[in-house]
């Protein structure tokens, strides 16, 4: 097996630990679900503020407003990198949005809670019950991936830098190290909707390189440790698994 392969054969294998785990506790199973539509609620909002943004910013670019499409640029860029609300459009439909999936997820948590509870699993009602306080006290939700982010594995043997965004538009770099220190990687481009990439489709395109060997699709989620991507690989043989990409917080 090529060691690239192995790695990722190694990596399913631990995914699918993890996975299992969750799957022998249904409370936790729910609660992960919950956690999981309550991420693609926030996203589908934040797109579709942002398309509605798109659009100003198009029909001043066309009317010839330069001091309008200035501003309409400023606070999408405002509200991507910062979550800042803002002014040319209407945002009472993502703030509504927005709450309605908080509240679900805080009824998510206090149903785990008391199911937790009911079980006598104490120790489990009481992680769940600091993790919905952190929740509740948690900074506002902003799309990580963005320019200039970076998502690694194995000690960032296994590395995807995010180089441009623009809404559902991006580009990024793939980058690996095999085990005899050599680098390989490409540059290529695709779309993402609802915190969902797929790179089987048209609008997938290497641009240098070449790009990451069977990898599929994506998705984008959070848990404890952080932001994340879930990836799906399938090479030429029909073998398939999946191996999950942390937000590095360094260079």
């Amino acid at each position: 097996m090529k060691p690239l392969m192995l790695l990722l054969a190694i990596g399913s294998l631990l995914d699918f630990r993890v996975a299992a785990a969750v799957e022998d506790d249904p409370v936790e199973m729910k609660l992960t679900a919950a956690k999981e539509e309550y991420e693609r609620s926030l996203l589908k909002a934040r797109e579709t503020l942002l398309s509605d943004l798109k659009k100003k910013e198009e029909t001043a670019q066309k009317a010839g407003d330069l001091k309008t499409l200035e501003k309409i640029q400023a606070e999408t860029k405002a509200f991507e990198t910062s979550e800042t609300l803002p002014k040319t459009v209407s945002a009472r439909g993502y703030e509504s949005l927005k709450k309605t999936a908080r509240a679900k997820l805080e009824d998510g948590f206090t149903a785990a809670i008391k199911q937790f509870t009911k079980d006598g699993k104490v120790a489990q009602a009481k992680a769940t019950q600091e993790e919905l306080d952190e929740f509740k006290n948690a900074a506002p939700f902003i799309d990580p991936f963005q320019a200039k982010s970076l998502w690694v594995r194995d000690a960032k043997k296994l590395r995807l830098r995010v180089l441009e965004r623009n809404g559902e538009s991006f580009k990024a770099q793939w980058s690996w190290e095999d085990i005899n220190g050599k680098d390989f990687g490409g540059k290529f481009a695709g779309s993402i909707k609802e915190g969902k990439f797929s790179w089987a489709g048209k609008e997938i395109r290497v641009t240098e390189g070449e790009l990451f060997p069977g990898t599929k699709q994506g998705t984008i989620t959070r848990d404890k440790e952080g932001a994340r991507l879930d990836l799906f690989w399938q090479d030429a043989t029909g073998k398939s698994g999946t191996y999950t990409l942390r937000l590095s917080k360094g260079k």
